[in-house]
């Protein structure tokens, strides 16, 4: 389980990126990381956005390696992996916990789930990777969907002013501008 949560992915999935990915280098000038430490190293970073002298020091590796694992990961991943379109999506939405000192007041409601404080900041990102739409202003403890829930963008979308749908994880509600992944596969979402 501690693969699972250091890098997102199961060892069997990750050996299967590592084979489909082909990240062997052809060279061995410069002493090159193994295609496992390189995927290791690119999927740590990716799944936790943590600094990569982090991902470094559990790794064992520079930093410098890590720049370089992330970018052959992601350059080789853009030539395999085809997102095919997905008719009608204007964007996709998320939270991220911003860290940040412990306010004076209301303390408490700036620790997240993780128990560090932080900003709650949810994101809007289209299909060319630009943010369409940001809300920086929820403390750490406050869940992705009341963001969501409370947020101007989605009053646009109640109102009909905004043409298309949003993909969002399971941490919000399915509507029929927000299509989230299923939960059981027995009842779908109704839209």
């Amino acid at each position: 389980m501690e693969i699972r949560e250091r890098y997102r992915f199961f060892p069997e999935t990750i050996l299967f990126l590592v084979n489909m990915l082909n990240l062997e280098r052809a060279t061995e000038r410069s002493c090159p990381l193994p295609p496992l430490i390189s995927t290791l190293a690119a999927l740590h970073f990716l799944a936790t956005g943590t600094h990569h002298i982090v991902t470094a020091g559990l790794h064992g590796i520079s930093r410098s390696s890590v720049s370089g694992a992330v970018k052959q990961f992601t350059d080789s991943a853009n030539n395999v992996i085809v997102f095919k379109g997905f008719p009608q999506v204007v964007g996709v939405v998320d939270g991220t916990h911003i860290r940040i000192q412990a306010p004076s007041a209301n303390e408490d409601d700036y620790v997240n789930r993780k128990g560090f404080h932080s900003l709650n900041v949810q994101m809007i990102c289209d299909a060319t990777f630009r943010f369409v739409d940001v809300v920086a202003k929820w403390p750490g403890s406050v869940h992705d969907s009341r963001i969501f829930r409370e947020s101007a963008i989605r009053q646009r979308f109640e109102r009909g002013e905004i043409d298309g749908l949003l993909l969002g994880d399971s941490g919000y509600g399915c509507k029929r501008y927000l299509m989230t992944p299923y939960q059981n596969t027995d009842s779908p979402c109704k839209v």
